[in-house]
C-alpha cells in the first residue's frame, strides 16, 4: 500500500491550476479520483475530500478550505489572517485581521 500527505495533494492542486490551467471542477474530479485510488492512503483524506468540494463550490483556495475544515475538526472556531476573503466563506469559522486584536 502507498501513503501520501495532504501537502502532496495541495501541490497537485496547485500544479493542476497553475500549470495545466484546469477549472476547479476539473481539479476536484482529479483529486477525488486520487483519493479513491485502491491501495493509496491519503493523510486526512476525509478533510481533503470535503475541502475539494468547498474549493470547487465556494471558490475558496484549496489550502484555505483544508485549513478551515481541519480547524473545525479540532474545535477551533477563529482564524487570524491577512486574507479574510476565503476564510469568511467557511461555515462556523470567524476570521480576524491581525489589527483586530488591538
Amino acid at each position: 500500500s502507498l501513503e501520501t500527505s495532504a501537502l502532496t495533494i495541495a501541490e497537485i492542486v496547485w500544479t493542476l491550476e497553475s500549470y495545466y490551467k484546469l477549472e476547479p471542477m476539473d481539479v476536484q474530479d482529479r483529486i477525488l479520483a486520487i483519493l479513491n485510488t485502491p491501495g493509496l492512503q491519503v493523510e486526512h483524506a476525509d478533510v481533503v475530500a470535503r475541502a475539494m468540494i468547498l474549493y470547487a463550490d465556494a471558490k475558496i483556495d484549496f489550502v484555505d478550505a483544508f485549513n478551515g475544515l481541519w480547524m473545525q475538526e479540532k474545535g477551533i472556531t477563529s482564524a487570524l489572517s491577512f486574507d479574510t476573503k476565503h476564510f469568511e466563506r467557511i461555515p462556523r469559522i470567524s476570521v480576524y485581521l491581525p489589527q483586530d486584536l488591538n
